[in-house]
C-alpha cells in the first residue's frame, strides 16, 4: 500500500489509478446488490419470499454479500466528492459551464435510459404486460415518465434521481467551500431551479391529486436528496481525497477495514434475523464507518501494473454497466428458471451473467459515437 502523492499515480494515458479503482470495486458492489436482492427477495414485502430457513451458510452469506453490495453507492458519491468539489468556480460562466459538461449530459442520458426501461418493463415485465395498457396508455405513461411523474421503471434507477438533484446544488457546495461571494447571483439562480423542482412542482401535483383531477400522480424527485446523507459521503470524499487521513498507519486502515466491515455484517445479520426484518440503507452508521475505511484503503493500494488497463476500462464503462446490467438481470429474472442450486450459487450466477453480459453489449455499443458519448458517457 502506498499513503503518498496518490494523486500523482496516473497510468499513461492521465488516469488516477486509484480513483479507477475505487469505480471498479463501486460498480461490482452495485451490481451484486441486485442480484442478491432478486435471489434472496430481501425487498420483497413477503415474509416467504425473503427465502428465510435456508440455514447459516446462506443466512451468512446473504448478509456479508448485502453490507458489500450496500458500499457501491457511497463509494461512487465520495468519488464525487473528490471529483467535483476541487473544481474551481471563480465566474457565473464556471457554473454554467458545469450545468452543461456535468449536470445536462447526465440527464440526458438518464432520460434516454429511463425511456428504455420503460418500454422494457412495459412489453416484458409480467407483472405489466398482464395489465394490458392500451396504445393511448403506454404513451400517456411514456411522456409521465420522462417528467418523473409516476415512473415505470427500475427500482435501480433511484440514484440518477438522487444524483440529479444533488449535481443541481455541487455548485452551491464549491461556492461555500471556496468562500466567492461574488457568485451569490449564480447561487441564488440554482436555488430558485431548486425551490421549482423540489417545491412548485410537487405542490402542483398534490393540488391536482387533491381534487382527483385525471387520476393520481405520484413525483418521483424527492426533496429528500437535496439535503440528506448523502451529503456526508460526498463531503468525506473529499476530505479523504486530500489526504486527511495519511497519517493513519496502513495496518490501521486495514484492522479498521476489516473490523467495520465485519461489524456491519453481523449487524446486518441480526436485522434480517429481526421480526420485522431491516436492510441496513446509506443513513447506516456502520455502513458509513466501513464506507470511510475502504475508500482509504482503496486510496492507498498499488494496483498491479498488469491489472491496470482491465480495471480502467471497467472504470470508464461504469455508468453503462450501471444501465444496462440491471435489464438483463431482470430479463433473466423474468423469464430463466434456474436449476435446484443453493441461493449463494445462484446468486453469483445472476451476478455474473449481468454483469459479463453488460460488457459485452457495452463493447459493441461503444463503437457508435452517440451510444459512446451521450448514452453511455464514456470518458
Amino acid at each position: 500500500m502506498d499513503n503518498e502523492n496518490t494523486l500523482n499515480n496516473k497510468t499513461t494515458t492521465g488516469r488516477v489509478v486509484w480513483l479507477d479503482f475505487a469505480r471498479f470495486i463501486a460498480i461490482i458492489s452495485i451490481s451484486m446488490n441486485h442480484a442478491v436482492a432478486a435471489v434472496y427477495g430481501i425487498f420483497s414485502l413477503s415474509h416467504d419470499d425473503f427465502n428465510t430457513g435456508r440455514g447459516i451458510f446462506s443466512e451468512t452469506f446473504r448478509a456479508v454479500c448485502f453490507v458489500f453490495s450496500r458500499l457501491g453507492v457511497p463509494l461512487f458519491l465520495m468519488l464525487s466528492g473528490v471529483l467535483l468539489l476541487k473544481k474551481h468556480m471563480d465566474t457565473a460562466e464556471d457554473v454554467w459551464k458545469f450545468f452543461k459538461h456535468n449536470l445536462l449530459s447526465l440527464f440526458i442520458a438518464a432520460e434516454i435510459w429511463y425511456g428504455i426501461m420503460y418500454f422494457v418493463r412495459c412489453f416484458w415485465d409480467p407483472d405489466i404486460v398482464s395489465e394490458k395498457m392500451s396504445a393511448f396508455d403506454v404513451v400517456k405513461g411514456f411522456i409521465c415518465n420522462a417528467v418523473f411523474i409516476n415512473q415505470i421503471t427500475f427500482d435501480s434507477m433511484w440514484y440518477m434521481r438522487m444524483i440529479l438533484l444533488v449535481y443541481l446544488l455541487i455548485p452551491v457546495a464549491i461556492i461555500i467551500k471556496n468562500n466567492r461571494l461574488n457568485l451569490w447571483p449564480a447561487i441564488i439562480a440554482v436555488i430558485i431551479a431548486t425551490i421549482m423542482i423540489t417545491f412548485c412542482v410537487p405542490d402542483a401535483i398534490k393540488t391536482l391529486n387533491a381534487f382527483e383531477i385525471e387520476g393520481q400522480r405520484k413525483f418521483t424527485l424527492s426533496q429528500g436528496h437535496l439535503f440528506s446523507q448523502y451529503w456526508v459521503y460526498i463531503a468525506i470524499g473529499f476530505w479523504i481525497g486530500e489526504e486527511k487521513l495519511a497519517g493513519l498507519k496502513n495496518h490501521s486502515v486495514v484492522v479498521g477495514l476489516i473490523l467495520s466491515f465485519l461489524i456491519t455484517s453481523v449487524y446486518q445479520y441480526i436485522m434480517f434475523a429481526a421480526p420485522k426484518r431491516v436492510a441496513i440503507g446509506y443513513e447506516c452508521t456502520f455502513l458509513l464507518i466501513c464506507s470511510v475505511f475502504l475508500f482509504e484503503f482503496l486510496r492507498r493500494v498499488k494496483v498491479p501494473e498488469f491489472m491496470q488497463n482491465g480495471i480502467t476500462y471497467i472504470s470508464r464503462i461504469s455508468l453503462g454497466i450501471y444501465f444496462v446490467h440491471i435489464i438483463i438481470l431482470s430479463l433473466v429474472d423474468w423469464y430463466v428458471t434456474f436449476p435446484a442450486m443453493a441461493k449463494s450459487v445462484e446468486t453469483l450466477l445472476l451476478w455474473g451473467i449481468s454483469f459479463v453480459g453488460s460488457i459485452a453489449i457495452i463493447v459493441v455499443l461503444e463503437r457508435i459515437k452517440f451510444c459512446r458519448e451521450v448514452l453511455l458517457i464514456i470518458k
